[in-house]
This record gives C-alpha cells, sequence and structure tokens, in this order.
C-alpha cells in the first residue's frame, strides 16, 4: 500500500524499531520515503511519522527544533544520524566524522616517491585551510615541505626548492661571465623583421 503524504512542506522523523528516532528530515512530497544518499534507506512507512507546515520555513524550524531536541550521535550529544543541524544549513559534520570521510577519500600516497620526494603522511591541518589534499614529504636533500596531492602526482612540485636552485647555478655557468648586461641580451627573444614589397 502506497502511503499518501502530507501536502507542502513538512517534518518527518524516521524510528528504530524500538520506536526511538534516528533520523530527521524536511521535505515535500514522497521525500520522507525515499533512499536518502548518506543515510541509506527509508525505513517501513509504519515507522516514519510526519507533521505538516504552512510555510517551508516553518518546516525549517521543526527540523531544527526536532535535531537539537533529540541530539547528533556524531557530535556525541544524542541519537541521530543526522550530519547537519537542520535549516537551509548545509551538512555540518563534526570534525571526527570530516576526518574520517577526507582519510576515506584520498588515495594514500605514504612512502611514494614523486621526483626527489618521498611522501610521509597526511596533513590533516593544511588540507583543511587549503581545501587541497596535502602531504607531508622529506627531500633527497633533507629539506621538508608540504605538498598539494595533484602536484605531486603531476610533476609540478618534484623538489623542496633545492632543484630549481641546482638548475639556477647550473644555468648561469654555462654562459660566459660577462656581467648581467649580457645574460640580459641573451635572454631576450630574437626579433625577426619581416620586409613586406
Amino acid at each position: 500500500m502506497t502511503r499518501i503524504y502530507p501536502r507542502g512542506f513538512y517534518t518527518y522523523l524516521w524510528l528504530r524499531e524500538d520506536g526511538t528516532p534516528y533520523y530527521v528530515g524536511k521535505g515535500r512530497g514522497g521525500r520522507a520515503g525515499k533512499r536518502h544518499r548518506r543515510i541509506g534507506n527509508a525505513p517501513p512507512q509504519e515507522r516514519i511519522l510526519t507533521q505538516s507546515f504552512p510555510s517551508e520555513k516553518d518546516a525549517l524550524a521543526a527540523e531544527q527544533f526536532f535535531i537539537s531536541f533529540y541530539g547528533r550521535k556524531d557530535l556525541g550529544n544524542g541519537r541521530l544520524i543526522n550530519f547537519s543541524d537542520g535549516g537551509e544549513g548545509g551538512a555540518n559534520p563534526s570534525p571526527a566524522e570530516r576526518k574520517r570521510r577526507s582519510e576515506r577519500l584520498r588515495e594514500n600516497l605514504a612512502g611514494k616517491v614523486f621526483g626527489r620526494l618521498q611522501a610521509r603522511e597526511f596533513n590533516y591541518e593544511k588540507s583543511l585551510t587549503t581545501k587541497q589534499t596535502c602531504w607531508d614529504c622529506i627531500c633527497l636533500c633533507g629539506g621538508k615541505t608540504t605538498v598539494d596531492s595533484s602536484h605531486l602526482k603531476s610533476g609540478r612540485t618534484r623538489s623542496c626548492g633545492c632543484l630549481k636552485r641546482e638548475m639556477a647555478i647550473a644555468r648561469n655557468k654555462t654562459l660566459p661571465n660577462l656581467g648581467k648586461h649580457y645574460r640580459k641580451r641573451v635572454s631576450i627573444r630574437p626579433r625577426v623583421l619581416i620586409e613586406t614589397t
């Protein structure tokens, strides 16, 4: 039998077999009975409670109230498996949940060598501030640096900076020592004049 949900916006609670709520949401139409990507399948119809509201704003306020009342499991203050505080805000997982997700999604580069750098360990703090996956690396020269994993894999960063210094020294040794003005002229691209007839 198909359940008929309230018209307009409503707040819903998914209940465990013992009758305690484990998820709170806001929806319209058949949202309460559908699978949620992060949460999983909806419980049987008899374990879904709904309360309709005249506006979306009221339904969001009720969702926030229920989440704060029952508490979130990931924050350690309740029983709900919600990842946000409800309302119009996006997901707001606990720091431990964020770390767990980032570890699951990132590729493990520990011990791999990229040019002169060897990735040692994932740098969680820098990854949070830069919004990139960053790794603490040690260079063949003994230097330490923190590098974005995409720069390591693409070859954009191959050392702690020692390679660039060595290349600059080698480049300066190949030119005769005629002064800085000569080096400047050599680096200027030659211009070609085209005569028109």
